[in-house]
């Protein structure tokens, strides 16, 4: 086997763990995730790969050079952020700075290598790896319906079963009770390989524009099939930001596709086919699922005013906090030790649940390198003019409103799957070029 199918085919491995996010394990007492453990041994294999090349032609990285160029100068500004830590002089805020700066410089080299090998082998790849996230994510919708299923009805937690046989006993659950009900009903949150409903939900709003695309432009049905997996898993969320994420997908896709009545009305045909037939077998089962999930649904929509709830106190904090420190922030990975002196945190944890406002309150200037970084590849997408690269557009706005709402934006399956979309689109462009 050469090297270059071996770092290919470690790659896939790779990419595979990373949908496996909750996965850890106990490596001389540090907690140590399953991408990080394959993502630092893919780096040993390819750097050697690299070695073995001598040269590497400047023209073979045209298409991926300015993504890289903004990739080195988020990091760059990453690491300046260490003089909001030095500002704020909290006593835990400098080890906090190097766990962020750790999981950057990672997560930093990991994306350039994965782009550079893609771009010597002429994104031949690119597709394949796409399709990995896409099948990774469809396991993660079953295992998050038969989780749900075992817990509502024979009251077992399958995540207290898999994980800690997984991990050989380093996984340990958060203690959190996922149960929610209200006016009899009960029904219970869940991620699926995520756990955290939230992460699940950015990486289901990630999936669904793509597999949406290719299931309009395939003859084959398999991928219409797992849109409406995908759509039923966001609704188990309950989540009110993956709906509304959700609904941001749906109206402003004929925006970013040209869609055809007819093709339009067969997709809708066969998507409401397989939704009664779902009704029916959950009719049929006696388990009324789906009904439980609208009312449920409904009442967390109905509940409370945004302006009434414990997102907008965070919001205020947050606000505060960039108000402190204006120029440098906080630091890196640092607003959850900050969040600690407003009492909004006793009820909501030190998570700001927002992006956006994260990343303003802990890199303050240094943070226009990444929003710099998102346009530049809604932009790069717009122009491959392909279902790719109109699905990545897509993508990016849909997460651009999840942020507002969770951070689940900056986990590594997200921030690599946009740069695997990246590179389908650079792929594709080079098919319909030939």
């Amino acid at each position: 086997m050469s090297l270059n199918k071996l770092v290919h085919y470690f790659l896939v491995v790779t990419l595979i763990g990373s949908g496996f996010v909750s996965l850890y394990y106990r490596i001389l007492g540090v907690k140590v995730f399953l991408f990080d453990f394959l993502g630092v041994l893919f780096i040993v294999i390819i750097s050697i790969y690299f070695i073995s090349l001598n040269t590497i032609k400047s023209s073979t990285l045209k298409e991926v050079s300015p993504l890289i160029f903004l990739i080195l100068l988020v990091f760059l500004t990453d690491t300046l952020s260490v003089l909001g830590v030095l500002s704020s002089g909290h006593q835990d805020s400098m080890g906090q700075f190097v766990k962020g700066i750790s999981h950057s410089m990672f997560l930093t080299v990991f994306i350039i290598f994965f782009l550079v090998f893609n771009a010597l082998n002429d994104y031949k790849y690119s597709k394949s790896y796409l399709k990995i996230f896409i099948f990774t994510m469809l396991l993660s919708c079953l295992y998050q319906f038969t989780s749900i299923f075992l817990d509502l009805g024979y009251d077992v937690n399958l995540d207290e079963i898999v994980w800690p046989l997984l991990s050989f006993g380093s996984w340990a659950s958060n203690g959190q009770d996922a149960h929610i009900g209200s006016a009899g009903l009960t029904f219970v949150r869940h991620g699926g390989f995520a756990v955290n409903p939230n992460l699940l939900v950015a990486q289901l709003v990630s999936v669904i524009p793509i597999t949406l695309a290719v299931a309009k432009s395939s003859s084959i049905k398999t991928y219409l099939f797992i849109f409406v997996i995908f759509i039923l898993s966001m609704l188990a969320t309950i989540s009110r930001s993956g709906i509304l994420s959700l609904g941001v997908v749906l109206v402003l896709y004929p925006v970013f596709f040209k869609v055809h009545k007819k093709n339009f009305i067969n997709a809708l045909s066969v998507s409401l086919t397989l939704v009664c037939l779902l009704l029916v077998v959950d009719w049929y089962l006696g388990l009324g699922v789906i009904n439980i999930i609208y009312k449920l649904l409904e009442i967390r929509i109905n509940s409370e005013g945004y302006f009434d709830s414990s997102r907008f106190q965070l919001v205020l904090a947050g606000l505060d906090m960039w108000s402190n420190y204006p120029l440098f922030g906080v630091g890196l990975n640092n607003s959850q030790i900050m969040l600690e002196n407003y009492e909004i945190s006793r009820s909501t944890g030190v998570n700001l649940h927002n992006y956006w406002l994260q990343i303003f309150v802990e890199k303050g200037i240094f943070v226009f390198p990444k929003i710099i970084y998102y346009v530049f590849i809604f932009y790069s997408s717009l122009r491959y003019r392909n279902i790719y690269g109109s699905s990545l557009a897509l993508t990016l706005i849909a997460l651009g409103v999840t942020g507002l709402m969770n951070n689940a934006l900056a986990s590594p399956f997200i921030q690599v799957l946009l740069v695997v979309i990246f590179c389908a689109a650079v792929q594709e462009r080079r098919r319909l070029l030939v």
